[in-house]
């Protein structure tokens, strides 16, 4: 990822060095378009206001994010998506990307029960065009 506040001269520690290849553009944007399989670009430029020309070039991995718009995205798609930006994510990490998951799956299985139970009540009204006509009932 760039270095935005980076000046001459300066030497980074080892450490960066080798924390800058745990970076994993390519997951990122696999992230990115599992999450959104149609109109990534600009569903993503949606979410960060950010241009939909510069989600593009992040998708062609033309360019990265910079730091600012990393930390954001972090924000916005929580520890899942960091875990998908990192070659090799902690523990730590992997279980609050688990924990995100599971909720968000938690979450539409209830969206989908509500779903499931408002066509059910209302199946009665409809039963009698698609059900019982069929199985000879008046």
């Amino acid at each position: 990822m760039g270095h935005s506040s980076e000046s001459r001269g300066q030497t980074w520690p080892q450490s960066w060095s080798l924390w800058e290849r745990q970076i994993d553009a390519a997951g990122m944007v696999r992230w990115l378009k599992a999450r959104y399989p149609a109109k990534t670009a600009a569903c993503v430029a949606a979410d960060l206001n950010v241009p939909l020309d510069t989600v593009t070039k992040w998708l062609a991995r033309e360019n990265l994010p910079n730091g600012r718009t990393l930390v954001l995205m972090i924000c916005v798609y929580g520890p899942e998506f960091l875990a998908a930006l990192l070659r090799d994510p902690p523990d730590w990490l992997d279980l609050a990307a688990n924990e995100a998951d599971q909720a968000r799956l938690a979450a539409q299985l209830a969206a989908l029960r509500a779903e499931l139970d408002r066509r059910e009540a209302e199946a009665p009204r409809r039963g009698w065009w698609f059900g019982r006509a069929a199985e000879g009932a008046p």
